[in-house]
């Protein structure tokens, strides 16, 4: 009677654990690919979304590949907006508004909500800061594994982001075939 007790209870655990996780669509229409804002079910649409990110705050990024944009989700009113990008092919930094990416990959985001993003056909990595600024915060834009001062450095189609504790961000570096580490101190 033990083992069928002991039985019965690891029937009802597994279970138990296997209805608490549930998959469901938070943002995007199944059905089509677009490049539309608005709220996050019904109106909003991304054109092959690769890397995701949360901040602090809650607030989820998204690398929006194909339409070479930043998106972000916002939980708390369920709306999707662009961070930054044109949506057209470029490099160019400035007010989110008017920057330019070109397939960005890969996302990461700090505990205050600055962004950073792997721009993969740029061959650069990106930072979007609090006011929605983008800079080049790595990368000359040359193809290539060069170390070095973060602005000296060359990037191999950087696909894959992450931060450190101790402010270190690391970097897939695809094509290059290497894990690339850029440090506090902008060396890479």
């Amino acid at each position: 009677m033990q083992g069928l007790a002991f039985l019965l209870a690891v029937c009802a655990a597994t279970s138990s654990a296997l209805q608490a996780q549930v998959v469901s669509t938070v943002a995007g229409d199944v059905n089509q690919a677009g490049d539309r804002d608005g709220k996050a079910l019904g109106e909003a649409t991304f054109n092959n979304p690769h890397g995701i990110a949360i901040d602090g705050r809650g607030i989820l990024y998204i690398a929006d590949r194909w339409n070479h944009k930043i998106r972000k989700y916002d939980p708390h009113t369920g709306l999707v907006s662009t961070l930054a990008g044109t949506g057209a092919i470029g490099s160019t930094d400035g007010p989110g508004n008017t920057a330019r990416f070109h397939a960005p990959w890969g996302i990461a985001a700090d505990a205050v909500g600055n962004v950073y993003v792997a721009d993969t056909k740029n061959q650069k990595i990106r930072k979007i800061d609090t006011l929605g600024n983008v800079s080049t915060y790595a990368g000359t834009g040359s193809f290539g594994v060069a170390n070095g001062p973060r602005l000296a450095a060359r990037f191999a189609d950087p696909t894959g982001i992450t931060l450190a504790p101790d402010g270190s961000i690391y970097v897939c570096d695809h094509l290059g075939h290497t894990i690339r580490k850029i440090s506090p101190d902008g060396m890479v």
